[in-house]
């Protein structure tokens, strides 16, 4: 069921949402090519469910303008804008068969009877549900049921996809398994996806590009790789996995110079502890403060010695578990890095802190 030539561009220009004095969305900008795989990222109350609404129609825009290859979204309800949506709690009819399901939306556009039967098959099969027509919802397992709303959305074929956080329920197991089958079925289809998630883990193994959100505005919208390894503001650094975000004054001891103002970001898996330290161009010895264990890696906290007053926040390193060399909480540990791995925050990209 791919969809054929590029559709699905969809341009979202200074758009705005009030609710009352709350700023839902503010004045947020964004340019998502056909055929991407996009995630909002952000906490609860970002205004990342917002948007997703207004684009769906659902809610409409205070201000700003929505365009869908080159249409004009404003005034256009949902079942006119070529967007389709998988919501949280999937609202999927449990008096229906997984067919009837699927079929819902086609016998609304009054298809003929073989029509309808012959999408059907091919949406079930391209989520591989072909044979489960004629089970009821109550039968399914929850992947299953994730699958029904996908095809369900799917058979329509709309040029974009909005997906609101319909993972979240599922174990982490199957939330991965589903997490590549997502990707998978996005790639075969060409559909542009749109999907919500405060997860982050799971925004940077499924996404082209993520747009990071806080309390209403849009902090970054950048490639998930650049995200991690070159956040734009502290927000960012400190949402997009675990950091070590220090000032100019935190790092002055260690012989380190920053401009005014800025901030260093270094990434825990890019510091070493133990004898690995003995090497790193910059070294701080300390205590260790906590190990937690993480499958194959361990987190450590070392609480650096000589630091001054106010600034020994414990600095946080990540290990093979098989690195731990005997380290312990109460152990002495030198832990090290090497600065050139680091991202810099200027000062005038320091906003949008938690």
């Amino acid at each position: 069921m791919p969809r054929s030539g590029s559709v699905g561009h969809l341009e979202i220009d200074s758009v705005s949402r009030s609710f009352g004095s709350l700023r839902a969305v503010n004045a947020v900008s964004l340019d998502i090519a056909a055929g991407e795989f996009i995630a909002f990222l952000g906490p609860s109350g970002c205004g990342k469910t917002t948007l997703l609404r207004i684009i769906a129609g659902f809610e409409a825009a205070d201000s700003g303008r929505l365009t869908l290859d080159g249409r004009v979204l404003a005034g256009l309800p949902p079942n006119r804008r070529d967007v389709g949506m998988v919501f949280q709690n999937l609202a999927l009819f449990p008096h229906l068969t997984v067919a009837e399901n699927v079929a819902f939306g086609l016998e609304l556009r009054r298809k003929g009877t073989a029509e309808i039967a012959r999408q059907v098959e091919e949406a079930l099969a391209l989520v591989a549900l072909d044979g489960l027509a004629g089970r009821r919802i109550q039968q399914l397992s929850g992947g299953q049921r994730q699958r029904v709303a996908l095809a369900r959305a799917l058979v329509l074929h709309p040029a974009v996809l909005l997906l609101d956080e319909p993972l979240s329920a599922l174990d982490l197991k199957l939330r991965r398994q589903l997490q590549g089958e997502l990707k998978a079925l996005q790639r075969r289809t060409g559909t542009t996806f749109v999907f919500v998630t405060h997860d982050q883990e799971e925004a940077l193994s499924m996404a082209d590009r993520v747009a990071v959100f806080n309390r209403g505005g849009l902090e970054q919208f950048d490639t998930p790789q650049a995200l991690y390894g070159r956040p734009a503001t502290r927000f960012v650094a400190e949402f997009v996995g675990d950091a070590n975000i220090r000032s100019a004054a935190q790092l002055a001891p260690l012989g380190l110079s920053l401009p005014a103002g800025s901030l260093l970001v270094i990434r825990p898996e890019d510091c070493v502890v133990g004898t690995a330290a003995a090497a790193a161009p910059v070294r701080i010895d300390g205590v260790v403060e906590a190990v937690d264990f993480v499958g194959p890696h361990a987190r450590l906290r070392v609480a650096p010695d000589g630091m001054p007053a106010g600034t020994t926040e414990p600095w946080l390193a990540l290990l093979p578990g098989a690195a731990l060399d005997g380290l312990a909480p109460g152990a002495r540990a030198t832990l090290g890095f090497d600065p050139a791995r680091a991202a810099q925050l200027p000062a005038s990209q320091i906003r949008g802190g938690a």
